[in-house]
């Protein structure tokens, strides 16, 4: 994986992962009380739960990145192309993470 679009595209899905740990670190304060872990047009805040549960939705995105990038790594030696769109994928899954993290905040920021 030395060549300049795979490292660019897993460099902007690292930076987008880390772009939501740091919102979500920096935009709410840890309480004691529950926090609004989701949130549904029709029935506002269905789901809450502990404050250390907002995290796992990073975390989720950071697991999928790892995945993906083995896979892409595997899949890189039988065809680049794919392993390539692959890694495209994974910055718009990494964009709806970042997506998920500012609803997040805005709940309990």
């Amino acid at each position: 994986l030395t060549r300049k679009p795979v490292v660019i595209t897993l460099a902007i899905s690292l930076l987008l992962n880390l772009a939501g740990w740091l919102w979500l670190y920096l935009g709410t304060t840890p309480r004691g009380e529950d926090a609004a872990l989701h949130y549904s047009i029709l029935f506002q805040v269905d789901q809450i739960g502990n404050f250390s549960a907002l995290y796992q939705v990073p975390l989720v995105g950071l697991g999928l990145l790892i995945v993906n990038a083995v896979v892409a790594w595997l899949l890189y030696k039988q065809n680049a192309f794919w392993a390539q769109i692959l890694l495209a994928a994974t910055i718009i899954l990494q964009l709806g993470i970042l997506a998920a993290v500012r609803v997040l905040v805005f709940l309990n920021g």
